[in-house]
């Protein structure tokens, strides 16, 4: 799926969601359907920082993602405002999405083969609040090098730290407990050495992209 400009600007706007992992919500199937009317379908996604549901407007295809509004945005008619049970339904699909993808970088075996022999890491970032996890990025890779140790694996990381670490705090106020980070790294070659290291809010914030 791809991600008009006017998207972007109202995820941005909008949410304290990054635009790829809106994406990768809905194209999980990790939303409710709310109907469709003409060129676009309406779904209904959470937004765990924002503690609350938000209406998605994709074409009827889902080859485009067209914009992002509130849930009591005034609908189209044919389409009904999101009910109670529906917003609770929406919830624990995202709940359910985030479970099985942190297990998913935790336990499956990746037959995905390092380029060139080097056994490189899948890395994924954990948003945590209060020690729950609430948010898992996809952050791409790092070499084993860069994977030794958590000083090393932040300097990798920091682009994608500093972009999450900015959203955060302008929503932190949100917040039930201390903001942490969990950088999870799983090797692509399918060996053991699955490794953890927790980067506070503070020090994720000092990271230069």
């Amino acid at each position: 799926m791809k991600l008009t400009r006017h998207a972007r600007e109202c995820i941005e706007g909008r949410t304290a969601m990054l635009p790829q992992d809106v994406l990768t919500l809905i194209e999980s199937d990790a939303a409710v359907k709310l109907g469709s009317q003409g060129e676009y379908e309406y779904l209904l996604f959470y937004s765990p920082f924002d503690r609350q549901a938000k209406i998605a407007i994709v074409t009827k295809e889902q080859t485009h993602l067209i914009s992002i509004w509130e849930k009591d945005y005034h609908l189209p008619d044919g389409i009904r405002p999101p009910t109670h049970g529906q917003v609770r339904k929406a919830k624990a699909a995202y709940l359910t999405f985030i479970f099985k993808r942190t297990a998913k970088y935790a336990n499956e075996p990746h037959t995905k083969k390092p380029s060139a022999g080097l056994p490189y890491f899948q890395a994924t970032i954990e948003i945590q609040d209060a020690c729950r996890t609430i948010l898992a990025h996809e952050a791409g890779t790092v070499t084993r090098h860069q994977g030794t140790n958590g000083g090393r694996c932040r300097r990798a990381l920091r682009k994608s730290l500093a972009e999450i670490a900015s959203i955060v705090e302008a929503h932190k106020d949100k917040a039930e407990g201390a903001i942490r980070y969990v950088m999870c790294l799983r090797p692509l070659n399918g060996t053991n050495g699955y490794r953890e290291y927790i980067i506070s809010h503070t020090e994720a914030l000092k990271c230069k992209p």
